[in-house]
């Protein structure tokens, strides 16, 4: 988990108008890896 995934997953929580959850974060950062 580096800071650059953190902070966009901030924005796209923005945009989806969603709350950041910690749990959201592991999740995404899944993704980003592949």
């Amino acid at each position: 988990m580096n800071y650059r995934v953190f902070k966009v997953y901030l924005v796209v929580c923005k945009k989806l108008n969603i709350n950041p959850t910690w749990e959201g974060v592991k999740r995404f950062n899944k993704i980003v890896k592949g």
